[in-house]
């Protein structure tokens, strides 16, 4: 079995790293209707459509271009086409995506993060 080890994931745009990036989560849904009828005996269910959406944290940046081209994306609302999660050197998730929020946390004994979330626009593919 080989293991993956958490130090060799990444998110990036296109090739670029994005810096300063501690944890992802990549979520996927496949969500199903309820297809029961008069006299089944137990409930039935079909797949209909999926979803994707991720969530990431890291220490801020003001002077990663990644990290700015990320702040300014939420802002304009402008869908993000090249954004990579990396589970290890070469494999990755990608997908289109909208950000859905961008917050920034500070803490006086602590260093400035943020929190990112984004939700997927269309197919989720693995590369």
């Amino acid at each position: 079995m080989s293991e993956l080890l958490g130090k060799d994931a990444a998110i990036k745009i296109t090739n670029t790293t994005v810096a300063r990036m501690r944890t992802f989560s990549l979520t996927i849904n496949g969500e199903v209707v309820d297809i029961t009828e008069f006299g089944d005996d137990w409930l039935m269910q079909r797949p209909v459509i999926n979803s994707w959406s991720a969530s990431m944290e890291g220490m801020l940046d003001i002077l990663d271009a990644s990290q700015n081209a990320l702040r300014a994306a939420v802002l304009a609302g402008t869908e993000q086409t090249a954004l990579r999660f990396y589970i290890d050197g070469t494999h990755y998730y990608t997908g289109n995506c909208y950000i859905s929020s961008f917050v920034i946390n500070a803490e006086a004994k602590g260093l400035v993060t943020f929190t990112m979330n984004v939700v997927g626009s269309g197919a989720l593919s693995y590369n």
